[in-house]
């Protein structure tokens, strides 16, 4: 082991760790900066930061630097090394070299300033963050999908369940303006980026049931339909519904641009999408509609151009809870713009009684019955009964094969 050496142009000292005189390509030695007890402070773009904490949050002691830039991944291996280079000469780390073939080669970070590094990659120290947290939690969701969100931040690390809180006010006003697009589009809106949110996120978010019901897709939505009915364009090229046997994803423009479609017996809208799988499967002569959650705008849009090239009446079957008639309550309006009837089924007090299991109403449940204000009689009658027997379900307990047969063959 040598003396420290004198600073070079960037402010760095070596110590030769080993040399092995009989081999020419061979040794390691120790970098550190000069100040390195008075750490020059440094302003680390979004590209440095997020790499900093990507390895923070996986190292707890020294980098090994082949796992650095498998962290990194190709696309940041440029910006590992300007990550390397600058931590160094600020002072915030050494460096361990090995000389080979292609001469001084990193192989070993020692964080020598552990605080100051976590501050600088934007971590919070476990008070801050509980402050932070603390605060954000303070928020109380204006919709259901929101309050659902906020009841999933009961564990995991701080700094992710305070990135997820943060969210859901975003997600509020996402639903409450009616908006509707793709991830990246969320993305934007909720951080000002498109790539703002961390895929951990996303998977927490869709995993929750979230995304669907709020009109948030990873690429153009589809409306899924299934049944029995055909639309056509201007240039007499029809699409069959019923050849699918099946669910079929339609774009929306596919409906903005028919010219045509025939008219099934009646519009059968379900929100359940496992009991919407099974009525297709049952190839009925009904045209069927999955809901996907809160009705976002764009599935309203796409829904209302049909019933104008096809206008029937609607039977509706949502889940008999507060979201479900919270749901129903807003497609509805649909039919009753145009003077069509509607009416639903499996949401009322026989079918609430027939669940194979319920769950009890939470004061969110009991809050939102009470918002909902004046309603049909139809949905009326099951926000009594949800509050009578002071419980809830899913409709996929109340459709078994009979009942979804009577369904869609209209003698339910």
């Amino acid at each position: 082991m040598t003396e420290w050496s004198e600073p070079d142009e960037r402010g760095i000292r070596t110590q030769v760790l080993y040399l092995r005189p009989k081999r020419r390509i061979s040794g390691e030695r120790l970098r550190l900066a000069s100040l390195a007890a008075e750490l020059n402070h440094v302003v680390l773009d979004e590209s440095l930061r997020s790499l900093l904490k990507d390895i923070l949050e996986r190292f707890r002691n020294d980098w090994r630097w082949d796992r650095v830039l498998a962290v990194a991944g190709h696309q940041r291996v440029e910006i590992a090394h300007l990550l390397l280079s600058t931590l160094l000469e600020a002072g915030y780390i050494k460096l361990v070299e090995r000389r080979d073939a292609r001469g001084w080669q990193p192989i070993r970070v020692i964080p020598i300033a552990a605080r100051e590094l976590r501050a600088l990659a934007g971590i919070q120290e476990r008070d801050g963050l509980l402050a932070e947290l603390t605060k954000a939690r303070e928020y109380e969701g204006r919709t259901a999908l929101t309050h659902k969100l906020q009841t999933q931040l009961d564990t995991g690390r701080l700094d992710v369940r305070l990135r997820r809180a943060r969210l859901i006010p975003h997600l509020d006003r996402w639903l409450e303006n009616g908006r509707s697009g793709t991830r990246r589009d969320f993305a934007l809106f909720a951080t000002g980026h498109t790539k703002g949110i961390e895929d951990a996120d996303w998977r927490w978010l869709e995993t929750n049931g979230v995304l669907e019901p709020s009109g948030i897709v990873e690429h153009v939505p589809l409306l899924l339909v299934g049944g029995t009915f055909a639309i056509s364009d201007g240039q007499q090229c029809m699409l069959d519904v019923s050849i699918a046997h099946g669910p079929i994803g339609l774009p929306a423009s596919a409906i903005i641009h028919a010219a045509k479609v025939t008219t099934p017996t009646a519009w059968i809208i379900l929100e359940n999408r496992t009991v919407f799988d099974k009525a297709c499967a049952l190839r009925p002569n009904v045209g069927l509609l999955w809901v996907p959650g809160y009705a976002p705008t764009w599935w309203l849009d796409a829904v209302g151009t049909l019933l104008d090239r096809a206008p029937t009446h609607a039977v509706i079957a949502c889940d008999p809870d507060p979201a479900g008639i919270e749901i129903v309550a807003r497609v509805i309006g649909l039919w009753e713009d145009r003077g069509l009837a509607w009416s639903v089924a499996g949401m009322d007090a026989f079918a609430l009684d027939q669940l194979p299991s319920r769950t009890p109403l939470s004061p969110w449940d009991k809050e939102t019955l009470t918002r909902l204000g004046k309603l049909p009689s139809q949905l009326d009658a099951l926000r009594q009964a949800l509050l009578t027997a002071n419980s809830k379900g899913e409709q996929e307990g109340y459709f078994n094969e009979a009942r979804l047969s009577a369904l869609v063959g209209g003698t339910l």
